[in-house]
């Protein structure tokens, strides 16, 4: 039986909390891990097993503290405030400051000052100063970790002995890095508790569910569904299954991670896209998308085409992500993949903008060092599209590996696991509160997607729309407006044109060729230049 020495919890349905306990509630009080997260569908009772916790570890360790955390103020407001106070016994609560969002409560010295030694009968001064001399109680503060990462300079200040997340598929890896950093009081238990419903294979997947190869020691996984709770009203699931999609029921109801909310390639899946990693044969038609940063990370990723009559089926099979790093060095980590089989060279667009003093381009940086990168489009539902396209499962497509029929156009190495990731975690923008009557911004949120926007890049030169017939040669072949003449041909265009050979290839000999001049000397002009 479990172990909780406060007297008993009577919730606002009139249930015993101890007595009318749930098998998952009791396993996850028994659980012993640092770490433990409920996630599953709604109706769980998980919140109330994260809340008599928090209650329980306020109880058990004099002066302790801890945070009850969700993403902002009024989701506190409507939720944790709301059930802390349905689930915490009335006299346990010291008190309590609305405005600055804490609870002091009384521990087990607090309460046998003030109900076993009648402490409630003295001046409040007086049992103010004899409770902090005992340190008769604990504080439970309500914290909500929306906005920047300079906002995350709250948690610095903390001594925490626990904190608990609710809905927390809303926060990231940072803030669990942030409030672990906060996590020593002694004594205390110093333990973290997590509660979500599923959303795909999430930051909390990764650390905590058993078949993720990335699950963290001490972190235990308790899934939860909708039948677990007996208190729940008996056409309740009949109404939900009315409410739903069926996505939506699977993710909300049954706990799958297999669903994640406003996912921008839902269509993705390692059974069909993921593979088995093969390196390429030099032959193979390939290129690469890059996405450049400093502060955020610069990424780059490889891919190659299948040859005819699989022409139309790429592979994915190198990922680079790296940060605080200059273009030479993430030059030098690519030029050994670069072969002549490279036919496409992508970058973000922003690449070709100029400093203002130097005139110079982060693409000009990479071309002076041999990688001759070209600006690809920067629409962003042009690019998502497109590898929408490829990702569709096709029954009357041979597979290129297997000659079975049944195949995607989008394969990926299984060496590439933070661009599936990144993949999985692609989202559609969060639409604003007061939008209820109007069509959603076609968006896409701008976190973790930086090998997801070096696809695009490389996906819309290296490929072409399904139902096109032939390339757009224009494109293939950029010539800035500010080298054409009415008459003939600038120098500089002849120029630009060279780097092609007779099949409107890039030559690869000339580009390196080129490049060793403008190293050697800041007079040469070439295409470089452009």
């Amino acid at each position: 039986m479990i172990v909780i020495d406060f007297p008993e919890i009577i919730l606002d349905n009139g249930f015993h909390y101890l007595r009318d306990i749930n098998e998952k509630q009791l396993m996850f009080h028994r659980c012993e891990d640092k770490f433990r997260w409920m996630g599953g569908g709604v109706g769980g009772g998980k919140s109330v097993a994260a809340l008599v916790e928090a209650l329980f570890h306020s109880w058990n360790y004099p002066n302790n503290y801890g945070f009850i955390l969700r993403k902002t103020f009024p989701e506190l407001r409507t939720s944790a405030f709301k059930d802390f106070y349905a689930v915490c016994p009335g006299w346990m609560i010291y008190r309590e400051n609305h405005n600055e969002h804490w609870v002091d409560v009384l521990n087990r010295e607090g309460f046998k000052y003030m109900y076993q030694e009648d402490g409630h009968k003295v001046p409040k001064r007086k049992q103010e100063k004899e409770l902090l001399r005992r340190k008769g109680t604990s504080r439970i503060e309500f914290i909500s970790f929306e906005g920047t990462l300079e906002a995350e300079k709250k948690f610095r200040s903390a001594n925490l002995g626990w904190y608990f997340i609710e809905q927390a598929e809303s926060a990231s890896i940072h803030v669990y890095n942030a409030l672990n950093q906060r996590l020593r009081r002694v004594p205390s238990g110093r333990q973290a508790w997590f509660v979500s419903n599923p959303d795909g294979r999430d930051w909390l997947w990764h650390i905590f569910h058993e078949d993720s190869p990335d699950k963290r020691a001490n972190h235990t996984h308790i899934p939860v569904e909708l039948h677990d709770n007996k208190a729940l009203p008996d056409d309740y699931d009949e109404t939900l299954k009315d409410t739903y999609s069926a996505d939506d029921y699977e993710r909300f109801v049954k706990g799958s991670h297999d669903v994640a909310v406003d996912a921008v390639f839902p269509e993705f899946s390692y059974t069909h896209h993921v593979i088995e990693h093969f390196d390429p044969p030099h032959e193979w038609k390939k290129a690469v998308g890059l996405d450049p940063g400093i502060s955020n990370p610069t990424a780059w990723i490889l891919a190659a085409k299948f040859p005819p009559p699989h022409d139309n089926i790429i592979y994915f099979y190198h990922e680079y992500q790296v940060r605080d790093k200059v273009v030479s060095q993430h030059a030098n980590a690519l030029l050994p993949f670069v072969t002549p089989s490279f036919e496409c060279f992508a970058i973000d667009p922003d690449g070709k903008k100029r400093d203002r003093v130097h005139a110079e381009t982060v693409i000009g940086e990479y071309n002076m060092l041999g990688i001759p990168f070209q600006a690809s489009s920067n629409d962003k539902q042009a690019g998502v599209n497109r590898m929408k396209e490829y990702m569709q499962y096709d029954s009357m497509l041979e597979h290129p590996l297997t000659g079975n029929l049944g195949s995607v156009r989008f394969l990926v190495s299984d060496q590439c696991p933070l661009f599936i990731e990144q993949i999985l975690q692609y989202r559609k923008a969060e639409q604003k509160t007061g939008r209820g009557f109007l069509n959603p911004p076609e968006g896409f949120r701008d976190f973790n997607d930086h090998l997801v926007a070096a696809a695009r890049y490389l996906m819309v030169r290296f490929t072409r729309a399904l139902s096109a017939r032939s390339y757009i040669k224009g494109f293939e072949q950029p010539q800035p407006q500010r080298f054409v003449r009415r008459r003939g041909v600038s120098r500089e265009q002849k120029k630009q044109m060279e780097i092609f050979d007779e099949d409107l290839n890039l030559n690869f000999d000339k580009l390196i060729a080129d490049s060793h001049k403008v190293r050697k000397s800041p007079r040469v002009t070439t295409w470089l230049g452009a």
